[in-house]
Formats: C-alpha cells, structure tokens, sequence
C-alpha cells in the first residue's frame, strides 16, 4: 500500500473524543519505550 485516501477524518487533536484517550496514552507509551530501547542499546 503506498496511500490512504480519507474523506470526513480529523486531522486535528481538538476533535477528537474521549473514545480515543486510551489509544493516545498507548501511543505515548510506545514512544517512551521506543526511546528508552534506544537509550538502553548504547
């Protein structure tokens, strides 16, 4: 797959609701992982 082609999403935080406040903090944690993983392998 080289594109996604989305009509009526939401580009903006502002919009979105509190359905996807879980899923935020999970991508948070990724992030912090991923830097700890990196901060780790030196």
């Amino acid at each position: 797959m080289e594109a996604l082609i989305v009509q009526n999403g939401n580009a903006y935080e502002e919009g979105l609701r509190e359905f996807w406040e879980p899923l935020k903090a999970y991508q948070l944690f990724l992030d912090g992982t991923e830097q700890l993983n990196s901060f780790m392998d030196r």
